[in-house]
């Protein structure tokens, strides 16, 4: 019996390797399982040691790999520094700025560290996974909430108050465009305000997708910002970065105390310089977008390829570049237009009443060029905004700003913006709106198109067709959000051409009315198209192409705000009636009430109508249970695409419904105020405002 229990004893330590009390009767066995697990423990021990002691030289290797590349590659083609002291210096530099000697210094830090903490346990871990990382001064570093994620990485340009580089670690591998707005020069927009505390002024940036804004400082002749990010680049070698067009887009926006954006003036600035001479003092000339010619001031920008870079291009092969960019453009340009202009030809010569028909090839651009117009259409992703019906609310949300024509009364300057500065500014044009809803459309995976027509009062207008997969046509307004079918009684009269971002077809049916004509565009009896190469040679060369990433909600905190305002409108209104010889009595359970009728106005919006006919029961049939019987119930919603106050109120007195409500007498009349504010995306949303009353008639 004994036998067969010091046998099962056996077999398990053999297994486990794991010490386990046994009889007294077994003292050798208890020995060499003993020693057996020790030795164990030390192999893996050990093990460890080297698996962590390999880690940190793969990775210091990746890190030194690239250094160790260009140094050889410039000692093959001599351009080497003859002094050896410039040479130490320059490759001591380089290796300060790629954060190599911080990981070394980290790592002995941490080993001893853990040898003091732990004899017998001294391997020292692993370097972290690089990325841009901030030391613990919360007071320096702050993550703009105006700045975008970068989709591939996931990782938003680290934003600093105060220029403090030598507390950034870059990702090991990455380069970045370090960018130090300074300030501002002859401002000529704010001649008329200067020194004014309630109007501010901040820059926008835009590179790629990503997004960068100072904090506002006070409206002046010379403002300064002193505010500084970083700009990711691709990883790419200097000289293919050389050979990118792609430009850094700047807008100046000045907001006066009633929270409106107006721009100041946009520019774009080359930042290429950089690639040969490592930093570089560029400055930027503002231009008012309705007219290219005026300049309304300047921005001075200090630029540096970060980190810093042991060896750089020289000056002839980036102007080399930039000079072949030029002439590539001019030939495109060339080729593009007279395609174009033979198109045109063929298209009028199929019936003579096209040459009326609203087709138009080209737009101007901001900086005053001539455009083809599908360079303004690119699919467009958001995760804030998560349908294509929240798409169209969201653009639908942007105030509308038509420019003003310059010696031609009641006239307008069609110039179609970039969709930074629309985002920036929070308005656009008919146009504006159109273009920016379809690249959302777009980047639903929807078949869809931005028309250009007219209305029903025989004006040009544009708006945007979506086509099911069944064939179903919808046009959207995109002023309003509004879906309408084809058939549907609309304010669409003609339709001259549909694009989008790869596509152009001009209308050549005999027909052009928008209720009646046939949307098969591969039908070329019906649609003439122009050729998707030439149009995508087009888009290659153009800044206009590129993409903004649209941010999360960016204000204040919408709940907050909320009380603030109810509030803020419950004096005014208290006031209001005071000024009337009338006294104000509030209804909190009456208020409560009302906020599911807000809620219900805004997916009416949102959704349409018929679909949220219960929840506009549950509110009915709430109130009718609340008020006292034979009392009166009155109440009215109004919108607002800002969070103003006093021009809330403003509105709200001047809207008949609302003052004869304001101004209501009777017994035990006791009012109510509520206000819902729904975020979308970057700085849009929608307030919604509802002021009640019940009372007892007399």
């Amino acid at each position: 019996m004994s036998n067969r229990t010091h046998s099962s004893v056996r077999k398990t330590c053999d297994l486990t390797g794991t010490p386990m009390s046994v009889s007294s009767k077994s003292p050798k066995l208890h020995q060499q399982s003993s020693y057996l697990a020790s030795t164990r423990s030390d192999n893996i021990e050990h093990l460890r040691s080297l698996i962590a002691s390999q880690i940190r030289i793969d990775d210091l290797q990746a890190a030194v790999a690239p250094l160790a590349k260009q140094e050889l590659k410039n000692n093959i083609n001599g351009s080497i520094p003859v002094s050896g002291e410039e040479r130490e210096a320059k490759i001591r530099t380089a290796l300060q700025s790629s954060g190599l000697i911080d990981r070394l210094s980290d790592q002995l830090y941490g080993r001893i560290q853990a040898e003091s903490k732990s004899p017998q346990n001294s391997i020292a871990e692993p370097p972290p996974t690089s990325g841009i990382e901030t030391k613990s001064t919360a007071s320096t570093h702050h993550v703009s909430p105006c700045v975008a994620d970068i989709p591939s990485h996931n990782v938003a340009p680290s934003i600093l108050e105060k220029p403090s580089l030598g507390s950034i670690r870059a990702k090991r591998g990455y380069r970045y465009l370090h960018i130090f707005v300074e300030r501002g020069r002859a401002f000529i927009g704010d001649q008329e305000i200067e020194e004014d505390p309630t109007s501010l002024v901040s820059i926008h940036l835009s590179f790629g997708n990503q997004r960068f804004a100072t904090p506002s400082v006070m409206s002046r002749m010379e403002p300064h910002f002193n505010a500084e990010c970083l700009f990711e680049l691709p990883l790419k070698e200097l000289n293919i970065l050389a050979d990118s067009p792609q430009p850094i887009h700047i807008v100046a926006i000045r907001t006066n105390a009633s929270q409106k954006r107006i721009v100041i003036g946009v520019s774009t600035l080359d930042w290429r310089k950089v690639l040969y001479s490592g930093t570089s003092t560029l400055v930027a000339e503002l231009k008012e977008i309705s007219n290219p010619e005026m300049s309304t001031g300047v921005i001075e920008c200090r630029i540096e390829l970060f980190p810093a870079q042991l060896y750089l291009l020289s000056r002839d092969e980036v102007q080399f570049h930039v000079q072949r960019d030029l002439r590539r453009n001019s030939e495109a340009n060339r080729l593009f237009f007279l395609y174009a202009k033979q198109w045109w030809a063929d298209f009028i010569q199929i019936r003579p009443g096209h040459i009326d028909r609203l087709v138009k090839i080209f737009a101007h651009s901001e900086s005053g060029n001539k455009e083809p117009v599908t360079n303004f259409v690119s699919p467009l992703k958001c995760r804030w905004i998560e349908s294509p019906r929240h798409a169209a609310r969201f653009v639908s949300l942007i105030g509308l700003n038509q420019l003003p024509s310059i010696g031609n009364a009641g006239g307008k300057m069609e110039i179609w913006q970039q969709l930074h500065t629309v985002l920036t500014a929070g308005h656009g044009d008919v146009h504006d709106h159109a273009l920016l809803l379809c690249n959302l459309f777009l980047g639903f995976s929807l078949d869809a198109y931005v028309v250009l027509g007219t209305d029903r009062n025989n004006l040009a207008y544009v708006w945007v067709a979506t086509i099911s997969s069944v064939g179903n046509v919808s046009f959207w307004e995109s002023l309003t959000g509004a879906e309408f079918k084809q058939a549907d009684n609309h304010h669409f009269r003609t339709v001259g051409c549909c694009f989008n971002a790869e596509s152009f077809y001009a209308n050549i049916q005999a027909s052009d009315a928008a209720d009646r004509i046939d949307f098969t565009f591969l039908d070329q009896s019906k649609w003439k198209e122009m050729s998707k190469d030439a149009l995508a040679s087009m888009k290659q060369i153009s800044t206009v192409a590129s993409l903004v990433q649209i941010g999360p909600y960016s204000l204040n905190d919408p709940h907050t705000q909320e009380v603030e305002m109810e509030l803020t409108l419950q004096q005014y209104i208290s006031h209001y009636r005071e000024d009337h010889g009338l006294t104000t009595m509030w209804d909190d359970d009456l208020a409560h009430l009302l906020g599911q009728s807000l809620w219900t106005c805004e997916n009416q919006k949102l959704i349409g109508q018929t679909n949220v006919g219960s929840f506009s029961d549950d509110f009915h049939t709430g109130i009718k249970r609340s008020i006292p019987e034979g009392h009166t119930f009155k109440g009215f919603p109004c919108q607002f695409n800002h969070c103003h106050s006093t021009k809330v109120f403003s509105t709200l007195i001047k809207t008949k419904s609302c003052k004869d409500i304001a101004l209501t007498t009777g017994d035990k009349v006791r009012f109510s105020v509520r206000v819902k504010i729904f975020p979308y995306a970057d700085t849009t949303m929608v307030c919604w405002v509802m002021l009640g009353v019940r009372y007892q008639s007399i």
